[in-house]
């Protein structure tokens, strides 16, 4: 997964990533492994792009990707949503041939995180599950429509063919 995958919404774009073998997945690469629930954080490129990682299969990101990893993912990505972490990193840009963040600088934020375990299942169940369903909705919906509409294209195409 690179920071391209990352779309504005909050969504990975699949079609933007790239494959490698297992064995490179497993060894060269296993400090970029990403699992369930891992925030994945764009630190170079386009700045500030984030997701919830909510796949079942094996994945790796890239050096322009920062994975944040706590067992209070939901809440921290819910604070994510809120756009609380944006004044802080703003504030933190490194300057070099491109604008990027430090990992220094993702492993240094600071938010408050509720240690009422009944706060944090509301965020979860109320606010961080309907975002969610609802991404999930838009991207199957948004895959629904371009196969649809590849279809149509091909049955235009035959349309003219035939007429021809």
């Amino acid at each position: 997964i690179k920071g391209e995958t990352i779309n504005e919404n909050h969504t990975l774009n699949i079609d933007k990533t790239s494959y490698i073998y297992d064995n490179i997945h497993n060894t060269d690469l296993k400090r970029s492994i990403i699992y369930k629930h891992d925030i994945l954080f764009s630190i170079a490129g386009t700045l500030g792009k984030y997701s919830i990682y909510e796949e079942n299969h094996n994945a790796n990101c890239n050096q322009a990707v920062a994975i944040i990893r706590s067992s209070k993912a939901k809440y921290i990505y819910w604070n994510f949503l809120a756009n609380e972490h944006k004044e802080y990193f703003n504030f933190n840009i490194q300057q070099a041939v491109q604008a990027n963040y430090s990992l220094d600088t993702v492993s240094n934020y600071r938010l408050l995180v509720a240690k009422d375990d009944d706060l944090v299942d509301f965020f979860t169940t109320k606010i961080y599950s309907p975002i969610l369903n609802f991404r999930v909705q838009s991207q199957k919906l948004t895959q629904l429509q371009s196969l649809l509409l590849s279809r149509l294209a091909v049955g235009e195409e035959e349309k003219r063919k035939i007429m021809v």
